[in-house]
């Protein structure tokens, strides 16, 4: 990938790890803070449906390349990247959140406690991706949107909406100079689309929630029409360094919401002033501050590179 390609996906990357923490921030505003101005809410509410599915097309841009790897290399890869921070972070998580109990549910550790399941969606995807070298992804995407919407309200429906917007990342990887090539008519068209869409779906809570075929045009118009938009966008540098360290702010925003939160909760602090202070500070601050430590083994499995220099300190 070129330097400009790549910068264009990090900003996207990072700006949607932040919607990911403000739709985390809003809900407590929403929920204990009955004077919270109404265009908080709503606000939230317009964004929900489009940032995952985001984030999810913008990891499936690179598994065209994951998939040119040697079977060990590709394996050991996704084990050092996410299967290891999916594992350390559910402990974290019960032990921060002091929610033991969890250590009695396996099921809901396996399937990714609150925010975790992230992780074990993409595990999940990047073990059957190698089927693509026999079925190529294109072929996967309308059986899956169908698939998806016949599985409402089962386990399965996460695991089978996500993969749309995935696997159609992997598909867009070779063609998305072509597409960012197109006059602007169309992308237009596709953006203006999904925003009245997002307008109409911040008051109707089945709509912004439903994994079906009646949401899917309007979240695949956003992501295209932000592919196209992005490159012509100034660059934010900002915007690049938090995408280039999303797993930190995604893996540590909720926590800290969380704890801020329940200490609101516990002094009786009502303000919205104060709460949206405080969970601003705890939802974006504080994750943005540990993007330093995206190296580290508390986000990736340390390797032999880092451990040589380790001993050599």
């Amino acid at each position: 990938m070129s330097n400009v390609r790549v910068g264009w996906i990090d900003m996207l990357r990072g700006l949607a790890v932040l919607l990911v923490a403000a739709v985390h921030i809003q809900a407590p505003l929403a929920e204990r803070v009955p004077e919270t101005p109404k265009f908080v809410i709503l606000a939230g509410n317009s964004i929900r449906p489009f940032r995952m599915p985001l984030l999810f097309f913008l990891s499936g841009l690179f598994l065209p390349a994951s998939l040119k790897k040697r079977p060990k290399r590709y394996v050991m890869g996704k084990v050092k990247s996410l299967v290891w921070p999916f594992i350390l972070w559910t402990a974290i998580t019960i032990v921060l959140l002091w929610e033991i109990h969890w250590i009695h549910r396996p099921k809901v550790l396996l399937t990714g406690l609150h925010h975790l399941w992230f992780l074990a969606v993409l595990i999940a995807y990047y073990a059957v991706a190698p089927l693509g070298r026999c079925i190529p992804f294109a072929a996967w995407l309308l059986p899956l949107l169908v698939f998806a919407h016949f599985a409402q309200q089962t386990h399965l429906e996460r695991y089978l909406w996500f993969a749309i917007f995935f696997f159609a990342g992997a598909v867009l990887a070779s063609r998305a100079s072509a597409w960012q090539g197109l006059s602007w008519p169309l992308p237009a068209l596709l953006l203006c689309f999904a925003g009245v869409w997002a307008l109409i779906a911040a008051f109707d809570w089945k709509l912004r929630t439903e994994f079906s075929l009646f949401s899917f045009p309007a979240v695949i118009s956003c992501i295209l029409g932000l592919v196209w938009l992005a490159p012509r966008l100034p660059r934010s540098s900002f915007l690049e360094w938090v995408g280039r360290g999303s797993i930190v702010v995604y893996l540590t925003n909720l926590i800290t919401i969380t704890i801020a939160a329940r200490l609101l909760h516990t002094f009786g602090i009502e303000q919205v002033w104060a709460n949206v202070a405080a969970l601003l500070f705890a939802g974006l601050l504080i994750p943005i501050s540990l993007i330093p430590l995206k190296s580290t083994t508390l986000f990736v499995w340390p390797s032999k590179q880092m451990v040589r220099r380790s001993d050599g300190e």
